[in-house]
């Protein structure tokens, strides 16, 4: 009985995935003609293709760089990273589309230098080849890797590193040779995530991406939200098409992971030490380490800019700064604010009982955890809402939302239960406590911050569902994020700025209490221990 019972939330969470994918294949039936003839259908699929390669490739080699370099700026990176991890990427991307358009503070900077009286005729945000759209995914996934990286290198890589150093390597070709291919082996289904993740991303597309074509995905959303119930099809067959679109991806990558190995036994075979490399790889490493540090920052900062300006002729550096924009858009705030706080605490409670349950034993069925992390949200989640219809909105979505928080919390989870000593429950058993009492009064309040930072990333998770709670509840359910996305093409960059700054504010308040869990509760006054 408890092996079903742990193996029941991963069926519950492979079943919808597998029930939409299957809801996409039929409705595309006779919509493959519409779908091969939609205007820029080639473009579309390219700017899929490319950003979500070009991302996941610098990301994973930003990654490398900093970890085996530690340039000036790490320490400082790896103290924000939690932060930049909860900043919703919708939020990040309505940042740098403020900060690189033509009117923005960086033309506004250059300006002077230009002669530019006026902003300049540059396609600088929604670029035709998805350059703004690349830059977004790099500096939103590698402080995720970064921090997957760090928790997946542990003493063993360290000492192998240390005995590395005695022959004479170059700290990157030493990394490069002897750790990088033992930790991505801990971190291959999580760069394959990120890859998926980038090809198919909706609400970042939506922004930084260009608009005709837009990137596949969008194109997708764009189908399935028509008002006729005739894009339903077309959406289906699209969807179809980017999943086989994210497989050729995925095995793309497989040769880049065979030359990246081929190429690591030439360096072998030929005695390379890379002694030289060091200087110039370290500077560019100390670039990307401000860069992702410096560009958030500036974001956030420009966004918090937006909300109290009244006026920002160009090319003034300096905006008129008023308290009447900020009034004028409160008012809209608490509902949308009310229905994603909502969604992310009742979301993230439900994942966390259904993580909890799941890791209560192991199975195969372990694997299925990634499929709503593999799979392209927009291939099964349009199938998902049509067999939802006459279901409440809140409900739906709800669950959708639950669906994408599960493998998260899971994950998060999953190293913190597994390494809990499983002595203490037996010294506990043997004082007469029962099963659930060691659960509750001992296992879990040991695993509190593990339970807190789990928590933190599952309302991080449900802020930024921007796709799921669209679909499910057929824009009857507005949230900061939808709005958000909705309105960031509209003229109130105000309101813009205070809907964004308010989606990052719900995730950065939640990880900033889950750090002030402490590893054990404040021990009572009393008489002094003796040494």
């Amino acid at each position: 009985m408890r092996a079903v019972l742990t193996r029941l939330p991963l069926v519950l969470l492979a079943l919808p995935v597998a029930a939409g994918l299957l809801v996409a294949v039929i409705q595309s039936q006779g919509a493959w003609g519409e779908a091969w003839a939609l205007p820029g259908l080639m473009r579309a699929a390219r700017l899929s293709l490319v950003p979500g390669l070009a991302a996941t490739l610098v990301a994973l080699t930003l990654t490398g760089l900093i970890l085996a370099l530690e340039p000036p700026g790490t320490r400082t990176l790896f103290r924000l990273l939690a932060a930049f991890l909860a900043l919703p990427h919708a939020a990040l991307a309505l940042g740098l589309a403020f900060l690189a358009a033509p009117s923005g503070p960086i033309a506004r900077l250059v300006a002077p230098l230009m002669g530019w009286q006026a902003p300049p005729d540059l396609l600088t945000v929604g670029d035709p080849n998805g350059l703004g759209l690349t830059l977004g995914l790099i500096l939103k996934e590698t402080p995720f890797l970064l921090l997957l990286a760090l928790a997946a290198r542990g003493p063993d890589l360290r000492r192998l590193d240390l005995v590395a150093s005695t022959f004479g390597h170059g700290r990157a070709l030493r990394f490069a040779l002897i750790e990088a291919p033992l930790l991505y082996r801990r971190l291959r289904l999580p760069v394959l995530a990120v890859l998926a993740y980038g090809m198919t991303t909706v609400d970042m597309g939506a922004i930084l991406g260009p608009g005709l074509p837009a990137p596949l995905s969008v194109e997708v959303t764009r189908a399935a939200t028509r008002a006729d119930l005739g894009g339903e099809g077309l959406a289906a067959a699209l969807a179809l098409m980017q999943l086989a679109l994210v497989a050729l991806a995925l095995a793309l990558w497989r040769g880049v992971e065979a030359l990246a190995a081929a190429l690591a036994r030439a360096l072998v075979a030929r005695g390379a030490r890379g002694v030289g490399w060091d200087a110039p790889l370290r500077a560019l490493a100390t670039l990307a380490a401000w860069s992702l540090i410096a560009l958030p920052l500036a974001a956030l900062s420009l966004l918090a800019l937006r909300v109290v300006t009244l006026r920002w002729p160009f090319p003034d550096l300096v905006p008129l700064l008023s308290l009447r924009p900020l009034g004028q858009t409160l008012p809209a705030l608490p509902p949308l604010a009310a229905n994603s706080l909502a969604l992310a605490l009742a979301s993230t409670a439900l994942a966390l009982a259904l993580a909890l349950i799941a890791l209560q034993g192991r199975s195969r069925l372990e694997a299925l955890i990634w499929l709503p992390l593999i799979l392209p949200q927009v291939v099964f989640l349009p199938g998902i809402a049509r067999l939802m219809i006459g279901v409440e909105p809140w409900s739906a979505t709800l669950a959708a939302h639950v669906t994408f928080a599960l493998p998260y919390l899971w994950l998060s989870l999953a190293g913190p239960w597994r390494a809990w000593n499983p002595r203490l429950a037996q010294v506990a058993a043997t004082l007469g406590a029962s099963p659930a009492r060691i659960l509750w009064r001992l296992r879990l309040p040991m695993l509190a911050p593990s339970l807190a930072a789990a928590t933190a990333i599952g309302i991080a998770v449900s802020t930024g569902q921007y796709l799921a709670t669209l679909l499910m509840s057929g824009g009857r359910l507005p949230t900061l994020t939808t709005e958000a996305v909705a309105l960031s093409t509209g003229p109130d960059r105000a309101l813009v700025a205070a809907l964004a700054l308010a989606q990052a504010a719900l995730p950065l308040v939640a990880f900033a209490l889950a750090a002030r869990v402490k590893l054990f509760p404040s021990r009572p006054q009393g008489p002094k221990e003796r040494p």
